[in-house]
Order: C-alpha cells, then structure tokens, then sequence
C-alpha cells in the first residue's frame, strides 16, 4: 500500500480461527503459513523454537535429502498421531503469541536507498536476530525483520562470537542487497565485540567473517540499552 509493505489482511484473518494443532501435519501447515510473513515479526526464530522443536523425532519425508541420524532401535514419533502431552504450555503460548504477532503486524517502510540504514543485531543462545531501520520524515520506520536459527554446535558460542555471527550473517548474507554499496550503522549491545573487530586476535574462521564483513562500510556503535545511552566513543569505522 502507500503507507508501505503490509500482509495480506484477508489472508491473516484466518488466524483468528486457526485450530490449534494437533499433529505433525497440522503444524507444519500453520508454520508454513507463520514463515511467510516472519518478516513482520521481529525475533520470529526465537519466538517459533518451542514448535520447531515438536518437529524433530520424526523421520525425514521420502523427499527429503536429509537421512535420519537417530541409532538403531530408536523410535520414531508416528506422523499421524496427536501430540498428545508433547503439546505443552509453552507451545500453546507460542502459537497464541504468534498468531498475536501477526495479526497485529506492523507496516514495514519502503527502503530508500539515498537513506542511510540503521541496523540492530539481537543474538541469543537459541537463535539470531535483525532488524533493520531507517529513519524517514523524523521517524525511526522498520524496513524488515529476520531471524535465523542455530546449529548444536553454534549454541555454544559464547555471547561475543554469537554477536559476531549475527553480524556476519546479516550483513553480508540476510541483507546484503540492502547494504551492499551503502553506508550504515550497525547498533550492538556486545562491548566485546567492538574489541574484537578492532585489535582481538582472531581464529581462522573469525578471519573469514572478518573477510567476508570488509567489503561494506558500516560503523559499529556500541550501546547498553537501544536507542538510549549513545556511546560514540566505542564506535569504530569498518571498512
């Protein structure tokens, strides 16, 4: 629309009355539908791990290339049957905050390019998080929001490379079309993480980010709390 990029209303209106799920079937339907518009969701990855996770224990669809990597004499979770007690609390809460989310979706800006981006990283053990903002007419608008789920092995990362991640992912990745070629600042609540691009020795995948990071020109403004507490005096250019 003229105010900017919004869902599909009459398309959302169907969450009002989306059952609740009672199998596998029934919930990767409602987590299809959810992904689509995750742009909208600030932190979707996070939000969605609990039913994400009810995925898992089944074995991988005949079309998938994905091999099972249970041992031998595993069970797997019957596709067709009810969740049964698996369907905590926390998943009913998951799915209410979702359809919550979406139903109250806010209107995401149109980007423009002669306006510099301000982008925001939000990492935690479970998942990543982005969004990215421009200020338009004296006014802070979201232009889109990601998020990005992790491996086993990158959830024991510890908080500073977790922030270095997400700016490697999102930067060069996620939202390179945005970024690539323009000037932008980059907003971390990791102190540790200005040191790191500046002086800390670095491990050999930490110079491949590095890499990866320095062919676009951001600065990197460290701050405790967003949008408050402006510490200039931790911030480095990046080239």
């Amino acid at each position: 629309s003229e105010r900017g990029v919004e869902t599909d209303k009459e398309k959302i209106k169907a969450l009002t009355t989306w059952p609740v799920p009672i199998n596998l079937k029934e919930l990767r339907s409602f987590l299809g539908f959810a992904g689509y518009y995750r742009r909208f969701i600030q932190g979707y990855s996070n939000i969605a791990q609990p039913l994400n996770e009810l995925t898992s224990g089944y074995l991988p669809l005949k079309n998938s290339k994905k091999k099972p990597t249970k041992q031998q004499g595993t069970l797997y979770h019957n596709p067709s049957e009810s969740f049964g007690e698996r369907w905590t609390q926390r998943c009913q809460e998951t799915f209410d905050q979702i359809i919550r989310e979406l139903t109250s979706a806010p209107v995401l800006g149109f980007a423009d390019s002669k306006l510099p981006y301000i982008l925001h990283t939000d990492p935690s053990i479970i998942g990543l998080g982005a969004a990215l903002y421009q200020l338009q007419d004296g006014q802070l608008r979201a232009i889109v929001f990601s998020s990005q789920g992790l491996s086993m092995s990158k959830m024991g990362y510890p908080a500073h490379k977790l922030e270095f991640l997400a700016l490697k992912w999102f930067v060069t990745e996620k939202f390179s079309d945005y970024l690539y070629g323009a000037d932008f600042t980059v907003v971390t609540e990791s102190n540790p993480l200005t040191y790191i691009l500046a002086s800390a020795t670095l491990d050999a995948t930490g110079y491949h980010w590095l890499s990866a990071l320095s062919t676009f020109s951001f600065q990197l403004q460290y701050q405790s709390s967003l949008w408050k507490h402006r510490s200039s005096a931790m911030s480095s250019r990046i080239k």
